[in-house]
This record gives structure tokens, C-alpha cells and sequence, in this order.
């Protein structure tokens, strides 16, 4: 019986450090507006020009 629970706590463990959640991760990516306006500039969908204008207006 020990050795069920032992197995069951080392699955629950192993999950929330490797599974599809932020527990035990690090900082979570954010979706706001910032970052999208990075990820649209790293994919080349606006120019530097237009980057920094744009993320000097989101900083006021």
C-alpha cells in the first residue's frame, strides 16, 4: 500500500514540474500588449521605426 502512495505522490510531483502549467516553471509569458507588439516585430510584421514609436506610446 506504501508503495501505491509513493508512486502516485512521485507522479504528482513529476507532473507539476514538467507538466502544461506555470507551477515550478518561472515567470509565465504575459499576453499584453507589449508583447505582441515584440513578437510583431521579431516576425517582421512592422518595421524598428515603427516598434519603437509604437512601444514608446505603450510606456506612457
Amino acid at each position: 500500500m506504501m508503495i501505491i502512495v509513493a508512486l502516485l505522490l512521485g507522479v504528482v510531483i513529476y507532473y507539476l514540474l514538467t507538466g502544461d502549467n506555470p507551477v515550478g516553471r518561472g515567470p509565465v509569458r504575459g499576453n499584453g500588449p507589449e508583447d505582441k507588439l515584440n513578437e510583431r516585430f521579431v516576425q517582421g510584421e512592422i518595421s524598428e521605426e515603427e516598434y519603437l514609436r509604437m512601444k514608446e506610446v505603450l510606456r506612457k
